[in-house]
């Protein structure tokens, strides 16, 4: 058996990896510099600004069948109170007719 070959793979374990994560790093900001240079440039692009379109029309929708459910609800509060209000009428005036 040898020795040498069983102990390659050991010492990559303990291998400083500070230089990848500091290229990492470099790389992704570098990226994100070029690409505010380009939007800056050349504006944004087709798809993404279609696909913020498509999301602002879909929050909208949502928003607006939110507030509709909403009105709806208190619509119906509103005819149940008004039956109760017209009932409790009646029983007070059939009280004070007895009275």
């Amino acid at each position: 058996m040898d020795v040498a070959h069983d102990r390659a793979p050991a010492r990559f374990i303990s291998r400083d990896i500070t230089k990848g994560e500091r290229a990492e790093a470099e790389l992704d900001a570098f990226i994100t510099k070029r690409e505010k240079e380009r939007v800056a440039s050349e504006g944004e692009r087709r798809t993404e600004a279609a696909y913020r379109m498509y999301e602002r029309r879909a929050q909208a929708g949502r928003e607006a069948e939110r507030s509709q459910g909403w009105a709806t609800y208190f619509r119906g509060l509103q005819i149940t109170y008004a039956g109760r209000s017209e009932e409790c009428g009646r029983r007070a005036e059939e009280i004070e007719g007895t009275l």
